[in-house]
């Protein structure tokens, strides 16, 4: 067994300590980009001899939770949408189908009235020659 374990598994207050000091040991990123000297660094409100030894697993699993929530969530949402997107699909389908219809069935009125434009001129000019004659 490790000296930072104890017996039942979890990590002792030795282990927390170890990763306080490694804490303070890191930059405070925020101190250096505010331009303040170390020295007038304001000290941590909470000491890790505050905090209860099982906060900081607590929160873990806690942000874990929430995470997997979240992504139930977007994975619910993912699936709405991907249902979404094959209902629209099939009516855009069906519209350019009708579309396409509609384009044959006015090609079809065009050839129709372009028959019917003929006959009429036709009927004028035999209406003309028979008033003429």
């Amino acid at each position: 067994m490790f000296a930072d374990e104890d017996g039942g598994g979890g990590y002792a207050t030795v282990s927390a300590s170890r990763r306080a000091a490694r804490l303070q040991e890191r930059p405070d990123y925020r101190a250096l980009h505010t331009g303040k000297p170390i020295a007038q660094r304001r000290a941590r409100a909470t000491t890790v001899s505050d905090l209860p030894s099982d906060s900081t697993l607590d929160d873990v699993i806690g942000l874990l939770n929430i995470i997997v929530t979240q992504n139930n969530r977007l994975a619910e949402r993912n699936e709405e949408l991907t249902e979404q997107v094959a209902r629209n699909e099939d009516e855009i389908r069906r519209l350019r189908s009708a579309l396409e219809m509609s384009k044959e069935t006015q090609a079809k009125m065009e050839e129709r009235m372009g028959k019917i434009e003929k006959q009429l001129a036709a009927l004028v000019e035999l209406t003309r020659r028979n008033l003429s004659s």
